[in-house]
């Protein structure tokens, strides 16, 4: 469910991406595996996100990330990061650039690469987050998110709103 939901998010097709996460998001709640719930709750943030349900998003990727703690898997942390960034970029810009600095410095420590979509859900971010905050103000939050330790950004990450 989890791959079918990937391939439809990818090409677009969010509210069959969205049917497809839940049921993976039930499946994984049957199973208690803490991967495949990570996996689940990101994607169905994300895809809850693009659909314009900001605060749904924020709970769901915020459950992702509880889960991808639980086993230390950083590809949660990542997701997780900018998924939060983009929910948090209206009401909290300097919040949001520190996650996104966090998930850029994870995703340069493990060699990885978001996703199409999700990445330009990180740049669209970053744009909005240098139009909003202004270009110092940015940066300094930016750099202030790569140099948080992992529990640090985590606990901002779970911060309550």
């Amino acid at each position: 469910m989890n791959n079918l939901g990937n391939l439809a998010f990818q090409h677009g097709e969010y509210q069959r991406a969205l049917e497809l996460f839940e049921e993976s998001l039930a499946i994984g709640r049957e199973l208690q595996e803490p991967g495949h719930l990570a996996l689940a709750f990101t994607n169905l943030g994300f895809t809850t996100l693009l659909l314009g349900d900001i605060e749904r998003a924020r709970s769901l990727l915020r459950e992702g990330l509880i889960a991808a703690r639980e086993i230390g898997l950083a590809s949660g942390f990542i997701y997780g990061f900018v998924g939060l960034g983009a929910a948090y970029a209206r009401d909290d810009p300097a919040r949001a650039a520190r996650l996104i600095g966090r998930a850029d410095i994870l995703c340069e420590e493990t060699a990885s690469r978001l996703e199409p979509v999700e990445g330009r859900v990180r740049d669209d971010t970053e744009a909005e987050l240098r139009a909003t905050l202004g270009e110092d103000a940015y940066v300094a939050s930016y750099a202030e998110g790569r140099r948080l330790e992992i529990e640090d950004a985590l606990a901002l990450a779970l911060r309550p709103d």
